[in-house]
């Protein structure tokens, strides 16, 4: 058994043809992951006593700062949807995008290797781990290893949560010295 789980779109932007991809369960998990996050603040309040201490508003204070950090933490590790573009890949979340140049990226860590370029999961077997593993922008010598090991916009990018014919697109993109393009697949 195996189903469509992402939504592919052609287009061409400035001459150049562009690859969008929206990952439906991403948008399924993050309606979930916010809907448990409403109904756990409505339960959790009473029981902690906030409606007789703050009332109303410290209930709905509760519930609002529950959506923000699961909001927060779902855009952190959940991409919705993905541009692959000539030379650099946009990964969009709920509330930011990360874009990723080829130029900026060491290497495209995939275990195990992805031969199909399928947008299809197939559920009963193991997904590929991918993580994109980005250059060091500023290299000093001289700094001490204990004060920063990854600064922001180095750290590694986990993009495991995607179909594996999506996966391979990216390092086909980003990567194409080590991972050379694939035939389509129709």
């Amino acid at each position: 058994m195996s189903s469509r789980t992402a939504i592919a779109e052609r287009r061409v932007k400035n001459g150049v043809e562009c690859f969008r991809v929206g990952i439906f369960p991403a948008k399924v998990l993050n309606i979930v992951g916010l809907t448990i996050a409403a109904i756990a603040g409505l339960v959790f309040s009473p029981m902690f006593r906030v409606d007789y201490y703050w009332g109303s508003f410290g209930v709905a204070a509760v519930v609002i700062i529950g959506e923000a950090t699961v909001l927060v933490i779902l855009s952190l590790t959940n991409f919705t949807s993905v541009d692959i573009e000539q030379g650099r890949v946009i990964l969009r979340s709920l509330l930011w995008r990360i874009i990723v140049h080829a130029s900026d990226v060491e290497r495209v860590e995939m275990n195990p290797p992805v031969n199909t370029l399928s947008l299809e999961w197939s559920w009963w077997k193991d997904s590929s781990r991918c993580v994109i593993h980005r250059k060091s922008r500023h290299p000093t010598p001289s700094q001490p290893p204990l004060i920063i090991r990854n600064r922001p916009g180095e750290t590694p990018i986990d993009i495991s949560g995607m179909p594996d014919g999506l996966k391979r697109r990216i390092a086909q993109t980003l990567d194409p010295a080590n991972w050379p393009p694939l035939p389509e697949e129709k």
